[in-house]
């Protein structure tokens, strides 16, 4: 990681060789004599602002995610540690702290995220009825699903699937539940009839299930 050493107005005192390497200079001497001022390279200036009060209240930050620019100006994400070096007379010496970049890291979250983000919006749009289900109960439905059933999303997500079974079906539907809760081997595909909130109208429907092992 990047080392450093600098003064509380922002001017580098020491440097190694990785942090040099990380903000895109060829050496600490570089680095020093062409980065006058630690705040050049937050790219907002306000994260530099919430760093220091943070130094200045606790004496140090720990493990600050901050956005910073290289030399050439490319943004980088940063993992930021620093503390306040007191001398003798206990008025601060100087800043000293470490830098890791982690872009790679920052990026592959984003794009999960943003893969996630798709697959939400086309899931909650598709013509298919898509649920998750967790205890019996319906903790997530997309549109199509509620509106088979003649329900609001908000609705059906307060139910139970002992609710949408009609009684005919219930004995087939409890005995697939409790299977599932012991771990035994249950259908994935089958076919059944739902009840519609009219509580009268039977819709015929394919279920395709699968399971999602959630961490803890």
């Amino acid at each position: 990681g990047g080392m450093y050493q600098s003064t509380s107005d922002g001017h580098f005192i020491k440097a190694n060789q990785a942090l040099a390497g990380i903000l895109g200079y060829e050496s600490p001497d570089d680095l020093i004599r062409n980065l006058p001022d630690i705040r050049m390279v937050y790219a907002d200036p306000a994260e530099r602002s919430q760093v220091l009060s943070g130094i200045e209240q606790q004496g140090q930050v720990r493990n600050a995610e901050v956005r910073m620019r290289r030399r050439d100006g490319n943004p980088i994400w940063v993992s930021l540690s620093a503390r306040v070096v007191r001398n003798s007379a206990n008025s601060v010496a100087h800043f000293e702290g470490s830098i890791y970049d982690i872009t790679a890291q920052k990026t592959a979250e984003q794009a999960l995220q943003r893969s996630e983000q798709r697959y939400r919006l086309l899931v909650d749009h598709s013509q298919v009825g898509v649920f998750i289900n967790e205890d019996g109960r319906y903790t997530y439905v997309n549109n199509a699903f509620a509106k088979m059933l003649g329900y609001s999303e908000m609705e059906l997500t307060r139910l139970s699937y002992r609710d949408i079974f009609p009684p005919e079906e219930l004995a087939a539907a409890d005995d697939r539940f409790q299977k599932r809760l012991r771990g035994e081997p249950v259908p994935d595909n089958y076919e059944s009839s739902l009840l519609h909130k009219d509580q009268q109208t039977r819709i015929i429907v394919t279920h395709s299930i699968g399971t999602i092992e959630l961490d803890d």
